[in-house]
Formats: structure tokens, C-alpha cells, sequence
């Protein structure tokens, strides 16, 4: 029985072996924390996508500079958001005709010069009288999104203001949409108190041209200021791009690309090589060479000159599952892209790693084992009440230069000698007890009396 208790010592011993060790995985980066607070967060470098094995990077461990793993967590990556925009001063112009008249039959025209627009407005001939303020002609061609509001001053006619204002929308200054019919405009003060409303909210619609009357009402109100605010602005999260090289495919006008490793790339842009030049493209996608292609997305891509400058098509969107290969069709049916090839940059958005900087460092996040199962937490468990909405209140750590460890070997999942000695060493320890109850069982049969 002596010898169990050093049997169960070396079993201890080989278990404690098979831990995880930085030199288990391709490779690893060092760390650089700041400060000596718990959390700290960092994002997933793009080496460490080039280099995992998994896409939903299960094959990453953090180490402490004793080579212990430290628990980590990744956070779900940020949906886009939106950001109200500042108000904008807007130029007006006053729409003048005879008292009565009907901005309708006001026959308004523009003129676009380097210095802005030029309004002609000319009066219906058949109507007479003296010319009094109508409405205002709004300049909406500067805005690139649609108007969401409007903010109006005017000059104060003594005895308070309580209007109802109509906005209508064109493009081309002869047919028009009412955007608001009757939006009330007050200001008002009795008993020391004082109410304002000056602000009208607009449909989210873009037009070139707006037209402010005051329909029924004697006195329209004279203007001083007008300030607009666009819808508000959409928020993308910051993404990293990579340029890939591309390989001639099977056919004319296909071309094969393969970002690197597990990338989650979300957003493809794609470069024509001569000036206006349009085709539609299809983008497929496949994880090896025996799976059939399948469709991603398709849209069109563009390169076309205006006023001396490129306009040029908006990124591709797909999906971010970590495929592999890659491959661009080109329809040819409008002649192509001319000569040349087209350029393709890979976009993604980096998830972020949390971990509890536990034990000494040096830190080091080490990656890529095709055997490694996952091992991050759920970000919840690690930040107790976190919610997507939240601020993570973490340190900020620094990813330093790629060090090979295990190398390809890792990622080709070569022969587990630890796992397997780890078996043998079982196996032995159970044939040795086996052999310790047999002795134990024949010292206690020859120590009956009589025996």
C-alpha cells in the first residue's frame, strides 16, 4: 500500500502536464497592458484571424508570464448605430406676388453658378397688384441626406405670432409634394409666460428644393434665419481592410481570391482599372476546393467621371462567416472592365478580447491549435450586468509583433504525444492498481488462521 500514495503524486503531475502551454499553438503576440486594473480589452489583431483555425476563434488563450491561462471573453461585435446631426443654416429666398396669389402660379427658376444658386422668380403677368411676401424658396441642393427638421426665426410683428406653415418638396421646381400640410408656428406671451414653437419635423424624404407658405394666412411671417438638421448619420463600427491578391479562375472575367486564415469579412470594395467603366459583378463563396460555389451577393461596380472627379460605387455588403475562398464574376455582356484588373480590399470588424490580467506578466495571447476546444467565457460572466449598450469600464492592451511557437505544425494538427502519454501513464496507473488489489488481496488470504 506504500506505493499508492506516490502513484496518485504522479498522477497529479501528468494531469498538471497536459495544461495548455503557449508553445502548444502556432503562434502568440505579447501583450502590453496599462495600469494594474482587473479588465482589460484589446482588438483581435488580424494576425490572430490569419492564424486561428476556428472562426469563432475557440483556438485563443491568454497567458499570464507564469504560462497560465487567464480567463477571457469576447465581446459581441458592435451594431451600427446612428449620431443626430448639428443644425445647418439654409439659404432662402422670398417668393413675392400680388396680394392673393397662389405661389402656384409663380413661374420659379435656378440658376447654378460656381458661387452658389441664382433663384429667378417672375410673376403672373395676368395678376396685378402690389408684389407682398408669399413664401420662401428653400435651397435644399447642398444636403446629401434628407431633411429631418426645420428651425425658423423671424422678425417679431409686435403682437406675437400663431401661424400654420405648409412645406412642399421638388426636384425641378415645376411639380410639387406636400410634405406638411398645416405645421403650427407660435409665439406667444401672456401672464409672464411665454410659448414658442419655431421647430417643423419633416418626412425623411430628399429633394432638391423646398417651398415655405402660409396658406389662408394674411401676414406670412418674414423670415430671418433658417437652419435645417439632415437626418441624423449612420454610424458604421471602424473595420479593417486588407488588399488580396487575385488569381484568373476557370473562366474569362472570374477571378479567385482567399483572404487569410478565418478573416469575418463583412464588406468587400472593389477598384476598377480605367475611368467610366460599370458591370454587374456576382461574389461567391466556399470553405475548400470539393464544396460547390455559393452565391454571397450580387451588385454593381463603378468607376465614372464627373465634374473633373471619380464617383465610384459603395462597398459590397456579405456575410461575415469566415469563408475561406472567394471567388468575383464579372459579367462581360457591357464589355467588361477594359484592360487591366480590378482591385478587391477585404473588410471586417474586429470583435474585442476581455481578459483578467491575473498573475505577473508578461501577457501574451497565443493562437492557432486545430485541437484546442474553446475556452473564452461568455462575456456576461466575466463583467457581471454588462449589456451590449454599456461602456466596458477596461484597460486598454496592446498587441505587439506575431512570434512563431509550435508554427504550421499547430495548425496541421500534428500527433498529440502529450495527450497520448497522458493515456499511457492512465492505463499504467490502472494496471498498477489492479496489480496493488491483487498483491493486497493475497496478503490478506495468506494472514487467515489456517490458511
Amino acid at each position: 500500500m506504500r506505493l499508492l500514495p506516490g502513484l496518485l503524486c504522479v498522477l497529479a503531475s501528468l494531469g498538471a502536464a497536459a495544461q495548455e502551454r503557449p508553445d502548444d499553438f502556432a503562434y502568440s503576440v505579447p501583450l502590453e497592458v496599462s495600469g494594474d486594473g482587473a479588465l482589460h480589452q484589446l482588438d483581435v489583431p488580424r494576425s490572430v484571424y490569419e492564424g486561428v483555425t476556428r472562426v469563432d476563434l475557440a483556438d485563443v488563450r491568454v497567458f499570464n508570464g507564469r504560462s497560465e491561462i487567464v480567463p477571457h471573453a469576447l465581446k459581441p461585435r458592435p451594431a451600427p448605430g446612428t449620431a443626430p446631426a448639428a443644425w445647418v443654416e439654409v439659404p432662402f429666398f422670398p417668393l413675392h406676388g400680388a396680394q392673393g396669389t397662389a405661389s402656384e402660379r409663380l413661374d420659379i427658376r435656378a440658376r447654378r453658378t460656381p458661387a452658389g444658386t441664382i433663384v429667378e422668380i417672375t410673376r403672373d403677368k395676368a395678376v396685378g397688384g402690389t408684389p407682398v411676401l408669399l413664401g420662401y424658396l428653400v435651397d435644399a441642393t447642398g444636403f446629401e441626406r434628407p431633411m429631418q427638421a426645420l428651425d425658423l426665426d423671424w422678425r417679431d410683428p409686435g403682437e406675437g405670432v400663431s401661424s400654420s406653415l405648409r412645406v412642399e418638396a421638388s426636384d425641378d421646381l415645376q411639380q410639387w409634394q406636400t410634405l406638411v400640410s398645416a405645421a403650427p408656428l407660435v409665439s406667444l406671451e401672456f401672464g409672464g409666460q411665454r410659448l414658442v414653437q419655431k421647430t417643423v419635423e419633416l418626412p425623411a424624404l430628399r429633394r432638391k428644393y423646398l417651398r415655405l407658405t402660409w396658406p389662408g394666412s394674411p401676414n406670412p411671417i418674414e423670415l430671418t434665419r433658417l437652419r435645417a438638421r439632415p437626418s441624423d448619420m449612420l454610424l458604421e463600427p471602424a473595420r479593417q481592410w486588407k488588399q488580396v491578391e487575385l488569381r484568373s479562375a476557370e473562366k474569362p472575367g472570374e477571378f479567385r481570391y482567399e483572404p487569410g486564415g478565418r478573416i469575418p469579412v463583412d464588406r468587400l470594395r472593389v477598384g476598377l482599372p480605367e475611368r467610366n467603366t460599370l458591370v454587374p459583378v456576382q461574389v461567391l463563396a466556399r470553405h475548400t476546393d470539393d464544396q460547390r460555389w455559393q452565391l454571397i451577393t450580387t451588385g454593381v461596380v463603378y468607376r465614372l467621371t464627373h465634374e473633373g472627379h471619380d464617383v465610384v460605387s459603395a462597398d459590397l455588403n456579405v456575410s461575415a462567416t469566415g469563408w475561406e475562398q472567394w471567388l468575383l464574376r464579372l459579367d462581360s455582356r457591357g464589355g467588361g472592365i477594359g484592360a487591366g484588373e480590378p482591385q478587391v480590399q477585404v473588410g471586417w470588424v474586429p470583435q474585442q478580447l476581455v481578459f483578467v490580467a491575473r498573475g505577473e506578466g508578461p501577457f501574451q495571447l497565443a493562437y492557432g491549435n486545430l485541437r484546442a476546444r474553446s475556452a473564452d467565457l461568455p462575456i456576461q460572466t466575466l463583467v457581471p450586468g454588462w449589456h451590449s449598450d454599456a461602456e466596458l469600464k477596461a484597460a486598454t492592451a496592446t498587441a505587439g509583433a506575431q512570434e512563431v511557437r509550435a508554427g504550421p505544425r499547430a495548425l496541421r494538427g500534428a500527433p498529440d504525444y502529450r495527450t497520448w502519454g497522458l493515456w499511457g501513464s492512465l492505463v499504467i496507473g490502472v494496471v498498477l492498481l489492479a496489480w496493488m488489489a491483487w498483491v493486497l488481496a493475497r496478503e490478506l488470504r495468506d494472514s487467515r488462521p489456517g490458511a
